[in-house]
């Protein structure tokens, strides 16, 4: 990874969506998380979004929610996920403020952007 990443967390939680998770690239999102954390933990678990599923039936989103919500018990800097509609999913279903990974690999890099006049908030 390149140097310009910055370990800008402590702690991070990623939840790794179900295509990478059926195509074994949880190492990869791993590595990404540990350029930008001290420490990572990667949760394949199904969300229960199901690409759009979750919008026509939230209750099977809830219900993983839940569970989901239970095991990571708000102890994190920060809460991803690799995919949008499984960050919405998340949301809802957990209530942490779930993001995009990317969001975060941008604000690691944020020293860098500054100096090129663009700024993340």
């Amino acid at each position: 990874m390149p140097d310009k990443f910055k370990k800008i967390y402590k702690k991070i939680y990623i939840h790794n969506l179900c295509s990478t998770h059926k195509q074994h690239l949880e190492k990869k999102l791993l590595n990404i998380g540990k350029t930008i954390s001290e420490e990572v933990t990667l949760n394949t678990q199904c969300c229960g979004f199901a690409g759009d599923k979750g919008i026509f039936f939230p209750e099977i989103n809830e219900t993983i929610g839940e569970k989901i919500k239970h095991q990571i018990h708000n102890e994190y800097d920060v809460y991803l996920s690799s995919n949008y509609t499984c960050e919405l999913g998340l949301k809802h279903g957990t209530g942490y403020p779930f993001q995009h990974i990317l969001h975060a690999i941008l604000k690691s890099l944020q020293k860098d952007l500054t100096k090129s006049k663009i700024l993340l908030k």
